[in-house]
Protein backbone atom coordinates (compact mmCIF):
# COMPACT_ATOMS: atom_id res chain seq x y z
CA UNK A 1 0.00 0.00 0.00
CA UNK A 2 3.01 2.35 -0.24
CA UNK A 3 5.19 1.63 -3.28
CA UNK A 4 7.01 -1.14 -5.10
CA UNK A 5 10.67 -1.06 -5.98
CA UNK A 6 12.30 -3.53 -8.35
CA UNK A 7 16.07 -3.54 -8.61
CA UNK A 8 18.57 -5.13 -10.99
CA UNK A 9 22.30 -4.66 -10.61
CA UNK A 10 25.54 -5.97 -12.07
CA UNK A 11 28.89 -5.46 -10.35
CA UNK A 12 32.23 -6.25 -12.00
CA UNK A 13 35.58 -6.33 -10.21
CA UNK A 14 38.91 -7.25 -11.76
CA UNK A 15 42.64 -6.74 -11.38
CA UNK A 16 44.21 -4.62 -14.10
CA UNK A 17 47.73 -5.33 -12.95
CA UNK A 18 49.68 -6.08 -9.81
CA UNK A 19 48.68 -2.84 -8.04
CA UNK A 20 45.63 -1.75 -10.08
CA UNK A 21 42.01 -2.82 -9.58
CA UNK A 22 38.73 -1.92 -11.27
CA UNK A 23 35.37 -1.94 -9.48
CA UNK A 24 32.36 -1.07 -11.65
CA UNK A 25 28.60 -1.39 -11.59
CA UNK A 26 25.37 -0.82 -13.50
CA UNK A 27 22.15 -0.55 -11.44
CA UNK A 28 18.54 -0.09 -12.50
CA UNK A 29 15.50 0.69 -10.33
CA UNK A 30 11.84 0.59 -11.33
CA UNK A 31 9.61 2.34 -8.76
CA UNK A 32 5.80 2.49 -8.88
CA UNK A 33 2.92 3.15 -6.51
CA UNK A 34 1.12 0.22 -4.94
CA UNK A 35 -2.30 -0.49 -3.45
CA UNK A 36 -3.62 2.51 -1.49
CA UNK A 37 -0.67 4.68 -2.67
CA UNK A 38 0.10 5.94 0.86
CA UNK A 39 3.19 7.71 -0.52
CA UNK A 40 1.23 9.20 -3.44
CA UNK A 41 1.65 8.65 -7.15
CA UNK A 42 5.02 7.16 -8.05
CA UNK A 43 6.41 6.78 -11.56
CA UNK A 44 10.21 6.64 -11.47
CA UNK A 45 13.00 4.63 -13.01
CA UNK A 46 16.66 5.20 -12.22
CA UNK A 47 19.82 4.15 -14.00
CA UNK A 48 23.14 4.33 -12.15
CA UNK A 49 26.56 3.55 -13.67
CA UNK A 50 29.86 3.89 -11.84
CA UNK A 51 33.49 2.80 -11.91
CA UNK A 52 36.48 3.21 -9.59
CA UNK A 53 40.09 2.45 -10.44
CA UNK A 54 42.46 1.88 -7.54
CA UNK A 55 46.22 2.01 -8.09
CA UNK A 56 48.26 1.71 -4.91
CA UNK A 57 47.21 4.52 -2.60
CA UNK A 58 45.16 6.35 -5.27
CA UNK A 59 41.52 5.78 -6.21
CA UNK A 60 39.76 7.66 -9.02
CA UNK A 61 36.06 7.29 -9.67
CA UNK A 62 33.44 8.36 -12.20
CA UNK A 63 29.69 7.96 -12.04
CA UNK A 64 26.58 8.80 -14.07
CA UNK A 65 22.97 8.65 -12.94
CA UNK A 66 19.67 9.44 -14.66
CA UNK A 67 16.11 9.59 -13.40
CA UNK A 68 13.20 8.75 -15.71
CA UNK A 69 9.46 9.15 -15.15
CA UNK A 70 7.11 11.77 -13.74
CA UNK A 71 8.12 11.67 -10.07
CA UNK A 72 11.27 11.76 -7.95
CA UNK A 73 12.99 8.60 -6.72
CA UNK A 74 10.94 7.54 -3.66
CA UNK A 75 12.54 7.56 -0.23
CA UNK A 76 10.75 6.82 3.04
CA UNK A 77 10.50 9.99 5.09
CA UNK A 78 11.72 12.08 2.15
CA UNK A 79 15.41 11.35 2.72
CA UNK A 80 16.72 7.91 3.49
CA UNK A 81 20.24 7.21 2.20
CA UNK A 82 20.22 5.15 -0.96
CA UNK A 83 23.67 3.53 -1.11
CA UNK A 84 22.97 1.85 -4.45
CA UNK A 85 22.61 5.13 -6.35
CA UNK A 86 26.03 6.32 -7.55
CA UNK A 87 25.21 10.01 -7.01
CA UNK A 88 23.90 10.27 -3.48
CA UNK A 89 24.84 13.22 -1.32
CA UNK A 90 23.09 15.98 0.61
CA UNK A 91 21.59 16.95 -2.75
CA UNK A 92 20.06 13.60 -3.58
CA UNK A 93 20.09 14.07 -7.39
CA UNK A 94 16.78 12.21 -7.61
CA UNK A 95 14.36 14.83 -9.03
CA UNK A 96 12.17 13.88 -12.01
CA UNK A 97 14.25 13.59 -15.20
CA UNK A 98 17.43 14.71 -13.36
CA UNK A 99 20.76 13.67 -14.81
CA UNK A 100 23.94 13.79 -12.75
CA UNK A 101 27.56 12.76 -12.78
CA UNK A 102 30.39 12.66 -10.26
CA UNK A 103 34.14 12.48 -10.19
CA UNK A 104 36.07 11.41 -7.11
CA UNK A 105 39.63 11.07 -5.90
CA UNK A 106 40.77 9.24 -2.79
CA UNK A 107 44.16 8.79 -1.20
CA UNK A 108 45.23 6.26 1.44
CA UNK A 109 48.07 7.73 3.50
CA UNK A 110 49.34 4.31 4.65
CA UNK A 111 52.11 4.39 2.04
CA UNK A 112 53.36 7.61 3.65
CA UNK A 113 53.43 5.98 7.10
CA UNK A 114 50.04 7.27 8.35
CA UNK A 115 48.27 3.92 8.59
CA UNK A 116 44.50 4.31 9.05
CA UNK A 117 44.31 7.79 7.48
CA UNK A 118 42.57 8.41 4.16
CA UNK A 119 40.93 11.34 2.39
CA UNK A 120 38.41 11.63 -0.42
CA UNK A 121 37.10 14.49 -2.56
CA UNK A 122 33.87 14.04 -4.54
CA UNK A 123 32.30 16.53 -6.92
CA UNK A 124 28.70 15.98 -8.08
CA UNK A 125 26.92 17.87 -10.86
CA UNK A 126 23.17 17.51 -11.42
CA UNK A 127 21.23 19.10 -14.26
CA UNK A 128 17.78 19.12 -15.90
CA UNK A 129 16.03 18.51 -12.55
CA UNK A 130 12.35 19.29 -13.07
CA UNK A 131 10.55 21.46 -10.54
CA UNK A 132 7.27 22.87 -11.74
CA UNK A 133 7.77 24.48 -15.14
CA UNK A 134 11.53 24.95 -14.73
CA UNK A 135 14.69 22.86 -14.83
CA UNK A 136 17.42 23.36 -12.23
CA UNK A 137 21.07 22.48 -11.84
CA UNK A 138 22.83 21.51 -8.61
CA UNK A 139 26.45 20.96 -7.71
CA UNK A 140 27.94 19.52 -4.54
CA UNK A 141 31.46 19.14 -3.21
CA UNK A 142 32.31 16.71 -0.41
CA UNK A 143 35.74 16.70 1.25
CA UNK A 144 36.13 13.77 3.64
CA UNK A 145 38.98 12.74 5.95
CA UNK A 146 38.87 9.47 7.91
CA UNK A 147 41.18 8.11 10.55
CA UNK A 148 40.80 4.69 12.18
CA UNK A 149 43.17 3.65 14.96
CA UNK A 150 44.99 0.66 13.42
CA UNK A 151 46.34 -1.01 16.58
CA UNK A 152 46.54 -0.83 20.34
CA UNK A 153 43.79 -0.48 22.96
CA UNK A 154 41.77 1.92 20.78
CA UNK A 155 42.03 -0.25 17.65
CA UNK A 156 38.87 0.18 15.55
CA UNK A 157 38.01 3.65 16.86
CA UNK A 158 37.45 5.99 13.94
CA UNK A 159 36.77 9.65 13.37
CA UNK A 160 35.47 11.25 10.19
CA UNK A 161 35.52 14.94 9.32
CA UNK A 162 33.44 16.10 6.37
CA UNK A 163 32.95 19.42 4.61
CA UNK A 164 29.91 19.67 2.32
CA UNK A 165 29.16 22.58 -0.03
CA UNK A 166 25.90 22.43 -2.02
CA UNK A 167 24.77 25.01 -4.56
CA UNK A 168 21.15 24.72 -5.63
CA UNK A 169 20.10 26.80 -8.64
CA UNK A 170 16.53 26.58 -7.33
CA UNK A 171 14.94 29.53 -5.50
CA UNK A 172 12.99 27.18 -3.20
CA UNK A 173 16.17 25.55 -1.85
CA UNK A 174 18.87 27.63 -0.16
CA UNK A 175 22.54 26.83 -0.77
CA UNK A 176 24.27 25.24 2.18
CA UNK A 177 27.62 24.51 3.73
CA UNK A 178 27.99 21.91 6.44
CA UNK A 179 30.80 20.65 8.63
CA UNK A 180 30.24 17.18 10.07
CA UNK A 181 32.24 15.12 12.52
CA UNK A 182 31.36 11.51 13.25
CA UNK A 183 32.93 8.76 15.30
CA UNK A 184 32.73 5.02 14.78
CA UNK A 185 33.92 1.96 16.58
CA UNK A 186 34.40 -1.46 15.01
CA UNK A 187 35.10 -4.54 17.12
CA UNK A 188 35.49 -8.10 15.84
CA UNK A 189 33.94 -10.65 18.18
Amino acid sequence: DIYQQHYLGVNYKTALGEKTKLDSHVRYFDNSDSGDKLYGDIDNQALSVGAKVNHGAHTVGLGYQQMFGDTAFPTLGGWVPQPYLVNWGVATFTAPEEKSWNVSYGYDFSEMGAKGLNATAVYFKGYDAQSGDQNFNTDELNLIANYTVPEGKLKGLGIQAMYIDVNFANPTKPDLQEYRVATTYTHKF
